[in-house]
Formats: C-alpha cells, sequence, structure tokens
C-alpha cells in the first residue's frame, strides 16, 4: 500500500507510506543504505494527501519523487505530485494535457524524462490497460493514438478523458504500442522460448543510446490480455529518420502487443527495458512477464524491386533498339530490332525458329512478308 523509490545520489530507499490498517498516511521516510537507518523526511510545500495504493517513482535527471494517484478512503485520485529531494519541497504542478482516469493500483515507470503509467483499476473495480505517458519537461500528458499491426492509424476522440473505466479507449481494447512521431519499438512477451534470446541484449547501454528519448512498444487487448486485434482506418508513414533529437514529441503512437487489463503489478527499468509482471484482475491472479524495449533500432524499410520487376521496367528501355541486339526484322523496308533470348521466352513460334534449325536461326536480319509494319510492330510491343 506503499510506494518505496532508491535515489541513487543519497543512497537511500525513499518510503511514502499508505495505510497502516487504521488510517491512511502521507510521511515520508529513508533507509539509509549504508547504516540500515530509518529516519523521517521533514517536506515542506503542497504535501499530497493521505492515501495508499498509490505509485511513485524517482526521475534521476532531476532528482525529484513524484507521486501519482491512489486510493484517499473516499475515492480513487489522478492527482499529481512532486517532491524535490535536495530542498525536501513539495509542489503540485498545473499538468497539461488529457488527465488518465483516477485509479488506485497502477504502476509509474520513469525512463529520462519521462514517466509511464500503465493499468490500475478505476470505479466498480474496472481494471485499465491503456500507458499513459506523463513529459516532465512538458508537464503535460502526451496525446496517445494507437496503430495496429497492419500499420494503420486510428485517432481516438475526445482525448484520454473520453475513456471508458473500462479500459483504454473503451469496449475490447484496441492492439497498440508506441513510438515517437515516425519511429516504432517492440513490445513483447518474454516466454521460455524468447527469455534467453532476449537476456542477451540486456548489455550495458551506451551514453549516447542511453540519453535518446524513449519509445515504447505495447500492445491492449481485451480482458486478461486475452482479446485479438482491432484494425482502423487510415494509413501512417512509419519508416521516417529517428526522432530521437527532436526538442519535443508531444504526441505518441502505440503499437505492438502486451499487457492486459490488471492493477497490483511491478514495473521495473532496466536500461532502456521496461519489464511488467503480473498483477490482478476481478479473481484472476496473473504471472506473465511482458519488456518495453523504449528505444529500439529503426526498422528500415526495404523496398527494393524484385526481380521480375527490374525485367520488366528495363526491357522497355530495349524494345525496338540496335543495343545488343541480335537479330532484325524488316518489314516492309522498315527495321525492327528485336533479342533472340526476348522472343524465345514470350513465343513458341520463334523459340521454333530460333532453335530448331531454320535457316532464320543464323540470319541477321529476318525478311517479314505479307505483313504490315503497324501490325508486326504492336505484335513485338
Amino acid at each position: 500500500m506503499h510506494s518505496a523509490d532508491y535515489v541513487p545520489h543519497l543512497n537511500q530507499v525513499y518510503v511514502f507510506r499508505g495505510g497502516n490498517g487504521r488510517e491512511y498516511l502521507n510521511d515520508l521516510h529513508a533507509l539509509d543504505c549504508a547504516t540500515f537507518t530509518w529516519t523521517p523526511v521533514r517536506s515542506t510545500g503542497t504535501i499530497p494527501l493521505a492515501r495508499a495504493n498509490h505509485s511513485s517513482s524517482l526521475l534521476v535527471n532531476t532528482r525529484e519523487l513524484v507521486i501519482f494517484g491512489g486510493w484517499n478512503g473516499r475515492e480513487r485520485l489522478n492527482d499529481v505530485h512532486i517532491l524535490d529531494i535536495d530542498t525536501s519541497t513539495w509542489s503540485k504542478p498545473e499538468i497539461g494535457g488529457e488527465l488518465p482516469h483516477p485509479r488506485a493500483g497502477m504502476s509509474l515507470t520513469a525512463c529520462q524524462d519521462r514517466l509511464y503509467l500503465f493499468g490500475g483499476s478505476g470505479t466498480s473495480s474496472k481494471c485499465f490497460h491503456d500507458l499513459q505517458i506523463l513529459d516532465r519537461k512538458e508537464l503535460r500528458w502526451l496525446d496517445v493514438n494507437v496503430v495496429n499491426e497492419e500499420h494503420e492509424i486510428y485517432y481516438p476522440g475526445g482525448g484520454n478523458a473520453a475513456r471508458s473505466d473500462a479500459g483504454m479507449y473503451g469496449g475490447g481494447g484496441p492492439t497498440q504500442g508506441f513510438f515517437d512521431n515516425a519511429q516504432h519499438g517492440e513490445m513483447m512477451q518474454l516466454t521460455g522460448q524468447n527469455r534467453q534470446q532476449r537476456s542477451q541484449r540486456l548489455l550495458p547501454m551506451t551514453s549516447a543510446a542511453a540519453s535518446m528519448t524513449h519509445h515504447i512498444i505495447m500492445t491492449d487487448e481485451s480482458q486478461h490480455g486475452m482479446g485479438g486485434s482491432h484494425h482502423y482506418a487510415a494509413n501512417y508513414p512509419l519508416y521516417h529518420a529517428n526522432p530521437n533529437d527532436e526538442d519535443s514529441a508531444s504526441t505518441i503512437t502505440l503499437l505492438g502487443r502486451g499487457p492486459g487489463r490488471r492493477a497490483g503489478h511491478s514495473a521495473t527499468v532496466v536500461n532502456r527495458f521496461i519489464y511488467i509482471f503480473g498483477g490482478s484482475c476481478g479473481a484472476d491472479y496473473l504471472n506473465d512477464l511482458f519488456v518495453f524495449d523504449t528505444d529500439p533500432p529503426p526498422t528500415p524499410l526495404v523496398n527494393e524491386p524484385t526481380s521480375l520487376q527490374l525485367l520488366q521496367t528495363r526491357l522497355q528501355h530495349f524494345f525496338n533498339e540496335s543495343e545488343f541486339s541480335d537479330v532484325t526484322f524488316v518489314v516492309e523496308g522498315k527495321r525492327i530490332y528485336g533479342h533472340k533470348l526476348m522472343l524465345c521466352l514470350v513465343s513458341d513460334c520463334f523459340r521454333a525458329m530460333f532453335t530448331t534449325g531454320f535457316r532464320e536461326s543464323t540470319e541477321k536480319e529476318i525478311e517479314i512478308p505479307n505483313c504490315s509494319y503497324e501490325a508486326f510492330y504492336a505484335m513485338m510491343a
């Protein structure tokens, strides 16, 4: 019912307490990891209301602890509070964008300057399976679009606030994932078969790679993650230049396949990857494991023509051209240049003429009698 976050520069774990079985709390304590000593953290500013089942995450770059939502004994919350760790000062900033539904039991995970909010339970204990993204620099909840696996895009009307308690965009939960602008990432469920392959990729990131703006993939399915994909109209270009150097990317597009509805799950960052494990929805308790690749390598679009397409296109250049021609037809005193190989491929008549000992097989010029030039030209074309 509480939250705990490790603060690297202090070598301490900050715990924002929830309920103790009798009442809801909002006090902050620090565990010194060197001496294993607990001390209360005295803070000022706009201290969060007492609550439980909230979520928190540490923004390492700005040394800020962010608290979101939870349950205060009367209602679910969707407020955001930020603690400046260096000054122990709380603030409740004005957050732009469409606010997520009030909820409890969700996960909040920080990567660079963004916080990724997933799942949780809303009113009437409805479980969510949406991904909300809070940008610390912009201080706003980013707009989120949905793309299915066929790379068709759907812009849900009304923003996040228009979503029903049943889940993201309401209804059966569209297939979704994540990429910024035109860059897309990867979301996959870790199973015994692919765990080893994934572990080979979890090498320490270079500083350049680790500093990139994040890209996530994630798929929403129907309840408990067992639904099929949904299809929406309109095309979206997926393969553009890497947008990581953009100053601002306030619209996120989701694609992929990932966790179903849940609350009480855990989310952990390892390098650029975010792992989500377990949770529950109603009477179902889950033990599945999903991973977000927050900054996958760009997927190149290979659009080379096939050999047949090249042949068809380039042959047009050599039609009735003397270059590389090995046979010339004379029709009504006019010349039409040809190529024996191509003629044998497309005509049984020419194949018999050039391969079965007819005198035309050795002649460089062949006169075609009793035929107009226009008719023979049309036949050759």
